[in-house]
């Protein structure tokens, strides 16, 4: 058996294999994975400042801040304005809070930001969360793909992998 680091894979590899996973999901998954990618840009953005890596938090503030961004202007639900005005509060709160405590230098912020984040996409509401927006947004997949496949969501996604330390993946031989 061997172990795989995350940047042993050449470019056009992690690239590829992004590509396949995004195009491979359902509705819901990408829908997951456009919260999947802000958390990883919040725990990013507190690491970097624990380090006290100013490009990189700034680089993780606005890619966080994209994906909020995307979600306020793409998933609101539209069949209920009331639950639509909330989710998009939610959204603006979030961003405003993100935007504070980089100003601020209030880094752990962003893991209370994590936290408000993690109580609407972990169990007990994450199923209706995430089943209401794929039942009730009116954006199309392909708005979707078309962000997740983006340069900017990509490198997201591969650059807080590579900077937060992330597990070895495992691969076995036969």
């Amino acid at each position: 058996m061997r172990m795989f680091q995350i940047g042993e894979f050449n470019e056009h590899a992690m690239d590829a294999l992004l590509e396949s996973v995004i195009h491979d999901s359902t509705r819901e998954e990408r829908i997951m994975m456009l919260f999947g990618i802000l958390d990883n840009m919040l725990k990013t953005a507190w690491l970097s400042g624990l380090n006290e890596d100013n490009a990189k938090q700034r680089e993780c503030v606005q890619a966080a801040v994209d994906v909020v961004n995307f979600l306020k202007s793409n998933l609101g639900v539209h069949k209920d304005p009331l639950f639509n005005a909330a989710y998009k509060r939610f959204y603006t709160t979030i961003h405003r809070k993100i935007i504070d405590a980089h100003k601020n230098g209030a880094n752990e912020e962003f893991q209370t930001i994590r936290a408000s984040v993690a109580k609407l996409t972990s169990p007990p509401f994450s199923k209706a969360f995430f089943s209401t927006f794929t039942r009730e947004s009116a954006i199309d997949d392909g708005e979707i793909l078309r962000f997740l496949l983006s340069p900017n969501a990509k490198n997201a996604v591969l650059s807080a992998g590579a900077y937060s330390g992330a597990r070895p993946v495992q691969h076995t031989s036969h």
